[in-house]
């Protein structure tokens, strides 16, 4: 597991990235991170052990491609959390929640297999930018 506390998180967002093993793996992860440290984390998210928990544009992708909200968000009401956290409505109790990134197991996805990501070759990504560039009056060193 690779763990992210990005500095504009405050604390509050932890990024986990997991090699899911089982149905409900991403679900596990998030409890374990909210009993070992109650203050912190006040939004986890996991994703798969192959997206990068520091590049938010992996990080963003898995979350717009793999969370339906009804399946994948966790909310935890009544919860210890850090007394300074301006967003409680009483003292040092909040709420937390969870957002399962990953691809989904067969059992998690009604018996089916998970479709696969879509990926782009590396060759179409850098003449799309080319021509975008062009178009937009930009020069790429």
């Amino acid at each position: 597991m690779d763990l992210e506390i990005p500095p504009e998180g405050l604390g509050y967002v932890i990024i986990a990235s997991i090699r899911k093993r089982y149905p409900g793996h991403a679900r596990r992860v998030m409890t374990a991170l909210w009993g070992l440290v109650p203050v912190l984390g006040k939004v986890v998210i996991v994703v798969d052990h192959d997206v990068d928990v520091r590049d938010w544009g992996q990080v963003m992708y898995a979350v717009a491609a793999h969370v339906n909200p009804s399946r994948d968000v966790l909310i935890i009401d009544n919860y210890p959390v850090e007394e300074l956290d301006p967003s409680t409505p009483i003292p040092n109790l909040g709420s937390k929640v969870g957002i399962d990134a990953t691809r989904k197991l067969p059992e998690e996805y009604g018996g089916r297999e998970y479709p696969m990501d879509v990926t782009v070759p590396n060759d179409v990504i850098d003449r799309v930018r080319r021509i975008v560039d062009s178009i937009m009056g930009r020069s790429r060193n």
